[in-house]
């Protein structure tokens, strides 16, 4: 899995890879959307990543919503990544 925001701590996964291998935080981060959409502790996330200087979020459109919904094969994809955007602002 390549989605850093489905970890249950992503900060401090992201914390750990700058640790151990040098690889520091983006300042974009590029998300499906997924987690950040459906995560009950969204706020406190979003909050955690923008102290290292996250200051925006790139998010995989793939078509406007049963279009989306397809593309991923999971009917309602495309409102959980709508309300992820308006959490990543």
């Amino acid at each position: 899995m390549n989605e850093r925001l489905a970890h249950e701590r992503p900060v401090e996964v992201a914390q750990v890879l700058q640790e151990r291998f040098g690889m520091l935080f983006l300042k974009t981060l590029a998300t499906d959307g997924v987690a950040l959409g459906i995560r009950p502790d969204w706020e406190s996330v979003v909050a955690d990543l923008r102290k290292p200087g996250t200051t925006r979020f790139r998010f995989a459109f793939h078509g406007y919503g049963d279009m989306h919904d397809m593309y991923v094969q999971r009917a309602g994809a495309y409102d959980e990544l709508i309300e992820a955007v308006r959490r990543g602002r």
